[in-house]
């Protein structure tokens, strides 16, 4: 079993005050089910680091180093100083590999899934390259080649390859900051070249005591760099959001519908033939993967949607249900009852139509997880939490008076990505069910989805539109 021991003083001094310490028997795991924005990196600077400590040793907490007898060139690394930023590492040559001269940090800390971002001090007078990663331990502690990803680089194609586990900027003659936002919540088992549709979903080994890594570019031959106070914080949690109780309960009132545990489904009705209030099926020729949606008796709550593999993308395999009627802007909660033995992620979203009904690219905005400062980027146009074994209930918040255009990192401030709700976007939508990119293999199942106003953001010239009620018109399988 992975050690987690933290000393809380040592937490405190590196600005954890404000993150959750959980005691587990003897142990200390840390959590951060919010966005703290503080560093949760250790150690940043070199002022205390004894590079004699090597990685293979089981340090943590420090900077170390780690040079491999299958290192066939000159490197050096040490900790010099710097006549404008003191003792700071130095990092000279060009390493035979990505593994076989390192600077690393074993962080000791159990962390939660989610966007994190990686900011350093660095500088070169030769035009080095850094190369930053983090790399990830099994259940013993031993390093695999499990690797978070760059969510700065990586392509709105997420069939599009490309070099997602490292950061590895030019830099400049003078001391500059750097910064980069690794996704914590997804794996690659590749350093080099990959496509997000071979990635796979993190697991709490991957998120225990992994390590942040520094090493040259295969570009570096006689270049050398220096780089200083590393800093690691949170800037977006992905971990399923515990449900709320809902903040102005004369909105909400109860759901006018019954729990229906066997309502009568028929995945055999397509979802472009325009059937409304009904569950529906889409099963795109554009699919390229092997999925299946069906409805399965379950042993504790009767007939449930099931849903095996990663799709393709977002539209190419889903269960929908298109809503008639026209519906106020506001905050839309909605809740589903879900499982999975295998760790899959349901991913839900909300689609938009034109005029004629026709299906467009607008989706209402994730408003559970929106960054308080607009002009940062998230995933906020669907909701894909990693499921329990058993059964569930998620809750996420939507908001219908904004659309964006993207399906990917995007940010609320950009006029090209997000938009004011139209009359038409608000008019005879989608609700969207398919599954996570990091699906392969996997199956999850989900029953009793409903949708409910819980603030209403219309102007007030229409005050008799339906409010906290059920809204979904057939809400079981």
């Amino acid at each position: 079993m992975k050690k987690l021991l933290l000393a809380g003083a040592l937490l405190c001094s590196a600005g954890l005050a404000s993150a959750l310490l959980l005691p587990v028997g003897n142990e200390i795991v840390l959590t951060t089910q919010e966005a703290t924005q503080e560093n949760l990196l250790p150690v940043s600077g070199f002022d205390d680091a004894d590079f004699s400590q090597t990685f293979t040793s089981g340090v943590f907490n420090q900077w170390v180093t780690h040079s491999a007898s299958s290192e066939t060139n000159p490197i050096t690394m040490s900790v010099v100083e710097d006549s404008e930023r003191g003792l700071v590492a130095s990092y000279d040559g060009r390493p035979y590999s990505w593994y076989t001269s390192v600077i690393a940090q074993r962080v000791e800390a159990q962390f939660a899934p989610g966007i994190y971002r990686l900011t350093f001090w660095a500088k070169s007078d030769n035009g080095a390259k850094a190369k930053v990663y983090l790399r990830a331990t099994d259940a013993s502690g031993v390093d695999v080649n499990r690797f978070f990803i760059n969510e700065t680089a990586r392509p709105a194609d997420e069939a599009q390859e490309f070099y997602g586990a490292i950061y590895n900027p030019t830099l400049k003659t003078e001391w500059a900051q750097y910064s980069v936002d690794f996704n914590l919540s997804i794996v690659s088992t590749n350093i080099s070249r990959f496509a997000m549709t071979s990635t796979e979903a993190a697991t709490t080994d991957d998120l225990t005591n992994f390590s942040l890594c520094f090493v040259g570019d295969n570009s570096n031959t006689g270049k050398s760099y220096l780089f200083d106070d590393v800093q690691l914080t949170l800037v977006e949690d992905l971990s399923p959001e515990e449900p709320e109780e809902p903040e102005n309960p004369d909105l909400t009132g109860e759901n006018i519908l019954p729990m229906t545990e066997f309502d009568e489904a028929d995945l055999s009705q397509t979802f472009s033939s325009g059937i409304f209030n009904e569950w529906t099926l889409a099963a795109t020729s554009s699919e390229k993967n092997e999925i299946t949606m069906e409805l399965v008796d379950d042993s504790e709550r009767g007939k449930v949607l099931s849903y095996t593999g990663n799709p393709y993308s977002w539209y190419t395999s889903f269960v929908g249900q298109r809503i008639e009627g026209t519906f106020p802007a506001g905050i839309y909660r909605v809740t589903f009852w879900a499982k999975s033995d295998n760790g899959a992620k349901a991913k839900v979203y909300f689609r938009s139509t034109d005029a004629s009904g026709t299906d467009v690219n607008r989706f209402f905005i994730k408003e559970t997880g929106r960054p308080a400062d607009d002009s940062q980027s998230y995933y906020g146009a669907f909701y894909n939490p990693p499921l329990t074994t058993e059964w569930a209930q998620y809750t996420v918040d939507f908001n219908s008076s904004i659309v964006t255009n993207s399906m990917v990192s995007f940010a609320v401030s950009d006029p090209e990505a997000a938009f004011e709700a139209t009359s038409d976007d608000l008019t005879n939508f989608s609700f969207c069910i398919t599954g996570d990119n990091s699906n392969a293999g996997k199956t999850f199942l989900i029953d009793d989805v409903q949708i409910v106003l819980v603030e209403d953001l219309s102007t007030p010239e229409d005050p008799d539109q339906p409010t906290g009620e059920n809204l979904l018109a057939d809400s079981g399988f």
